[in-house]
């Protein structure tokens, strides 16, 4: 922005010089242009508009602009249990559907706060005050999510520090039976996690099941494409600095959103398994 404002000034010094060498009566052109450098160099501040009611949204616009139907807007609000209004600590008061929103548009497209500021009739300071604040299921719900580990870790490192498998020691199915998560090779085999069968010499049955349980998979990469689908911010790098913003919660942040989305519209993946995401409100009351 700071360069393209001096390209600008140099532009208009350079038509001005252009001017007063071509013209020895050019008072008049030479006030014109005065006005017009200043202008440029002192700005009015633009008008922000009213801000953005969701009841001024229409159907298709809420879909594509925040990834939910606009019926569905107050229902997640409240299951999130977002607040009526949200204070800022400079005092600035927002709605919680404002919250909500602004939230949403921007982890749906990687905008630029600058970009939210005509959408929302927010200036671009009271916007960043806003918004500052994995096992896939079959029923495409992402049951447990950890992270972010260094890429030069090891997968066994990463499931050791996500204490994953005491979670699942202490849950049992109704008839006592163990949960059971299927894995990369690298997470071994034990009570609660079983991987593909290792070796140059494997039986066909044990070929049979490495091959089908492949096949199943890749829904775990259904879960993490649908997360970037919807919410392309996250998966804009340009736009994500490691160390200077907190990109594990940006990350959280979306993939419960992404719950939720599944729990009203279904999934890929549940499709694929025939099995029904839960109600929202279950979903989010951690029972």
């Amino acid at each position: 922005m700071a360069a393209a404002r001096r390209q600008e000034y140099k532009d208009i010094l350079d038509v001005m010089a252009l001017e007063s060498e071509g013209s020895s009566d050019s008072d008049s052109s030479d006030e014109d242009l005065d006005v017009l450098f200043l202008e440029a160099a002192f700005p009015e501040p633009r008008s922000l508009g009213p801000r953005l009611n969701i009841e001024d949204v229409s159907e298709v616009d809420c879909e594509q602009m925040f990834r939910f139907q606009k019926n569905d807007m107050y229902r997640l609000m409240e299951a999130l249990e977002i607040p009526d209004s949200y204070t800022s600590d400079q005092g600035v008061i927002f709605s919680g559907m404002e919250c909500l929103m602004i939230l949403l548009r921007r982890l749906s497209y990687p905008n630029r706060l600058c970009d939210l500021v005509s959408t929302f009739g927010i200036s671009e300071p009271e916007l960043s005050m806003a918004f500052k604040m994995s096992v896939i299921a079959p029923n495409g719900i992402i049951a447990h999510l950890f992270g972010p580990i260094e890429g030069r870790r090891h997968d066994a490192f990463m499931l050791g520090e996500s204490n994953l498998i005491p979670l699942l020691e202490g849950i049992v199915k109704p008839n006592g039976d163990p949960y059971v998560l299927y894995g990369d090779p690298a997470y071994g085999i034990s009570k609660h996690i079983i991987s593909p069968f290792r070796g140059a010499h494997l039986t066909e049955p044990e070929k049979n099941f490495n091959a089908h349980m492949s096949n199943v998979r890749v829904c775990v990469e259904w879960g993490f494409g649908k997360i970037t689908q919807y919410f392309a911010y996250l998966d804009f790098k340009r736009n994500l600095k490691v160390l200077l913003q907190p990109i594990g919660k940006y990350y959280m942040v979306g993939a419960l959103l992404i719950n939720c989305h599944t729990c009203l519209y279904d999934s890929v993946t549940g499709v694929y398994f025939g099995l029904g995401p839960p109600s929202l409100e279950t979903c989010l009351s951690n029972n």
